[in-house]
């Protein structure tokens, strides 16, 4: 297992710390979320002007003309990209995975190593948990194609887990040109685990029921659903019912 921090000399970089783990031949990446009591993260999450990275950065150039990822989020996984990429070597298993700001840092490595896999790597994971959106609307389209198009790359998958009332992944918003990719496993107020819940109306009427039930709460309850154990919670109690499901011979994978 290793600890990686990021380069203080990088733009946006010197809070950025990630943990790299092997289980027999996956690789396991995880990035580290918001600190309340780091500036530099702070900074980081405020730093949400849209900027066009390197081409071929993160897109096929010309799947993904015009675009643009979120300018923060890009300088602080600079500053770690590189001795990332060096630990996870010639995995064939990898997963991304964090929490808030981690989870936007993983999107973004995801979308990195994506574009440019190793000939080794065969199968790649996205899982992410209140993370925030990480690029805009022609950067979501170019890598909702990518995920469709098995036949590019590696197999890949996505995980974005979004808990009820949680503030975190509607910033920044879609009126600055910011979009997600990947669909969501939506908790509702009560818990239950479905997929993404389409249109927007149907979660937003969710939380509105929610809202109405604890209207007192309503504000802290946007903090307390962006919390990892909230979500570690929710995680629990569905693969409790998962277990139930199953029959008694089998387990889950």
């Amino acid at each position: 297992m290793s600890s990686i921090e990021g380069d203080d000399a990088t733009r946006s970089g010197s809070s950025t710390q990630a943990l790299v783990a092997r289980e027999g031949s996956r690789v396991i990446v995880a990035f580290r979320g918001t600190e309340p009591t780091a500036i530099e993260d702070w900074l980081v999450d405020a730093d949400f002007m849209l900027e066009a990275p390197a081409p071929g950065d993160y897109v096929d150039p010309e799947r993904g003309a015009g675009a643009e990822v979120h300018g923060g989020f890009h300088g602080a996984l600079s500053s770690v990209i590189d001795r990332v990429g060096a630990q996870i070597g010639s995995a064939p298993q990898v997963m991304l995975c964090g929490h808030s700001l981690g989870g936007a840092l993983a999107a973004l490595c995801f979308a990195r190593m994506l574009r440019q896999p190793t000939d080794e790597l065969a199968h790649l994971t996205l899982c992410t948990f209140g993370a925030p959106r990480v690029g805009n609307r022609a950067f979501a389209r170019a890598m909702n194609d990518r995920l469709a198009d098995s036949a590019d790359g590696p197999a890949c998958a996505v995980h974005r887990f979004v808990n009820h009332r949680d503030l975190v992944p509607r910033v920044p918003p879609p009126q600055l040109g910011f979009q997600h990719f990947g669909n969501a496993h939506y908790f509702d107020r009560v818990g239950n685990l479905s997929a993404d819940l389409e249109p927007d109306w149907a979660r937003a009427l969710d939380r509105i029921i929610g809202a109405s039930e604890d209207f007192g709460a309503w504000l802290k309850g946007n903090l307390a659903d962006h919390a990892i154990g909230a979500y570690i919670q929710r995680l629990e109690r569905a693969a409790q019912f998962e277990r139930r499901q199953l029959p008694s011979d089998q387990s889950l994978a």
